[in-house]
């Protein structure tokens, strides 16, 4: 199951405007009704009504005859989140552990790399940057037991961002050309674009400026190719990301 919590920030702007309504039976569509709506509340910034409606829904899910352990984690989840958008870091920890425990409880191995990217990022803006580094170690390790490529390129890069931002540059090297090496290989130009900006960051910081103008280089040109072509699917974080990205470069 894939659900990146930041996504339906963007994806959901389509639905502003519709109102929440009582749902009656505890159903699998009831539960469905209800996140959909607590998704609605949460592109609006409505993030406390967002997790009341994510709590109906848990407990819609919890009522069925047989729960869907996916959706009894990614509800947990998207409150934990929501807590985290209300800067209620403490609770929001709280309940995105009980998602870890849901997903292992019921063997769902496949959402720690997300949960774990979720709390390092918690983490991350609290300054609490070893809990975040432990977590972004323990996604990479989830993403590696799952054998999931992307999700790998994605930890490694997180953990090279962080250690670059630390100032702890040799540590940084070695996780940033791992995850361009895999990105290159699976020709994933969205983490392309991405890992070789981190690199030219790297480099600048060392003061070995012909080396970052290398990879600046490569990063600019890879986010000119991207936003050059439409939109493959309107609702991709990562392609609208790296529009804007482009764009704000070029007004800078």
């Amino acid at each position: 199951m894939k659900y990146r919590l930041f996504v339906h920030a963007i994806i959901l702007t389509t639905y502003l405007g519709i109102q929440t309504t009582p749902l009656q039976a505890q159903t699998p569509e009831v539960a469905d009704q209800y996140n959909q709506q607590a998704e609605i509340l949460f592109s609006q910034g409505q993030f406390q009504q967002a997790i009341e409606t994510f709590q109906k829904a848990l407990e819609a899910e919890r009522k069925n005859p047989t729960p869907r352990a996916e959706k009894l984690v990614a509800f947990t989840a998207f409150i934990g989140f929501c807590y985290f958008k209300l800067q209620q870091y403490e609770r929001s920890l709280e309940i995105l552990q009980e998602a870890i425990d849901l997903a292992e409880k019921h063997q769902r191995q496949e959402d720690l790399p997300d949960l774990f990217s979720v709390i390092a990022l918690v983490y991350k803006y609290q300054d609490k940057n070893e809990q975040a580094l432990l977590y972004y170690q323990k996604q990479l390790e989830a993403s590696r037991n799952t054998k999931n490529n992307k999700e790998i390129i994605t930890a490694l890069t997180s953990l090279g961002g962080l250690h670059r931002y630390l100032g702890q540059y040799e540590e940084a090297i070695p996780y940033l050309q791992e995850a361009l090496t895999m990105a290159e290989k699976l020709g994933d130009n969205y983490s392309l674009a991405n890992i070789n900006w981190e690199m030219a960051q790297l480099y600048r910081s060392l003061k070995k400026p012909q080396e970052a103008l290398v990879y600046a280089q490569k990063a600019l040109q890879l986010s000119e190719v991207l936003v050059s072509q439409p939109l493959k699917d309107p609702n991709s974080v990562e392609e609208q990301h790296w529009h804007r990205a482009y764009f704000h470069s070029l007004q800078n």
